[in-house]
């Protein structure tokens, strides 16, 4: 069985997913890059305060939670 995510790691995956809904619309595989890039820099942040560091999904995963946005929504 593949580890959950916390609920701030869902929130995370979960705010960069639903920008696939914008009128620019940005690819999922860019999407996925901004956000490995946003925990990254939290996990920075993190580490040098002790705090545990962020997980991201893997690509297929990210792109399986934009695809199962409502069709009314994207």
């Amino acid at each position: 069985k593949q580890d959950e995510f916390t609920p701030e790691e869902y929130g995370i995956q979960q705010s960069f997913a639903v920008q696939c809904a914008s009128t620019t619309r940005p690819t999922m595989v860019h999407l996925y890059k901004l956000m490995r890039a946003y925990i990254n820099d939290q996990n920075i942040e993190r580490t040098a305060t002790g705090q545990p560091v962020l997980r991201w999904p893997s690509l297929k995963t990210f792109q399986n939670r934009i695809n199962s946005l409502p069709a009314f929504f994207v």
